[in-house]
């Protein structure tokens, strides 16, 4: 599994987790796609996989695509990616513990101290931005 492809699916998993698919999110997901430059993956493919897979398996299918993102990647590229995560359950303005339990899953997994970003969204919240 590529870099790209692991990070596509990370972030589709992550966008669905509170059991819905906002055109927010989806955006989020294409400027992710965008920096990645020529490196994107086939998205139909992509989407097709993710399909296939069971729900009752994504957590394992994420933790794969984690493993190979963690593999191919350098720490500013996942601190990179948990910051796009991050946007991206943000980006429909209702985030859900399962969204947040699972990028502190993630960072906890690659061992990157995410606190900042987590105490950068209770200030924001707490001044109503």
């Amino acid at each position: 599994m590529k870099l790209s492809q692991a990070g596509f699916q990370m972030l589709m998993i992550l966008s669905v987790a509170d059991g819905k698919y906002t055109e927010a999110e989806g955006k989020e997901v294409a400027n992710y796609l965008t920096k990645q430059g020529k490196s994107v993956p086939d998205l139909d493919k992509e989407l097709k996989n993710l399909n296939n897979v069971p729900k009752g398996s994504l957590p394992w299918y994420f933790k794969r695509a984690a493993s190979a993102y963690f593999a191919y990647s350098t720490e500013v590229q996942r601190l990179d990616f948990l910051i796009y995560a991050f946007r991206l359950i943000k980006a429909n303005d209702d985030t859900s513990i399962e969204e947040y339990k699972i990028i502190q899953s993630l960072a906890k997994f690659w061992k990157i101290d995410i606190s900042y970003l987590l105490e950068e969204n209770k200030l924001m919240q707490s001044n109503g931005l």
